[in-house]
């Protein structure tokens, strides 16, 4: 009898170590898939903070652009009346040399 218990409590004994070697091995598991989780997230966190890098630049470069069209918007309108200007200065001259050839045609 006393063969049979020390047999079963070999068996029971030998379970329980096969139970820990499940148990470790699944915690081993575990904390791999923890780790590789950890490094997904923090590749997931760069991969946000670079794009949101990327739409500063991007909004930056639209405001340059945007001052930019100001600018050329600006020298366009002072372009124009520069023109206007100028035309109305020949328009003027002209006037002027017709005066004065009427002037000299008087005299």
């Amino acid at each position: 009898m006393a063969t049979g218990i020390a047999a079963w409590q070999t068996r029971l004994a030998s379970q329980q170590a096969d139970m820990a070697n499940d148990a470790q091995q699944k915690a081993k598991t575990a904390e791999q898939q923890k780790n590789d989780a950890q490094r997904e997230a923090n590749q997931k966190q760069h991969e946000a903070r670079t794009a949101n890098r990327q739409t500063q630049i991007a909004l930056e470069q639209l405001d340059n652009v945007r001052g930019s069209l100001v600018q050329v918007n600006q020298q366009r309108q002072v372009a124009e009346q520069q023109k206007k200007t100028a035309e109305e200065q020949a328009r003027v001259a002209t006037h002027q040399g017709k005066l004065a050839d009427e002037e000299d045609k008087k005299r």
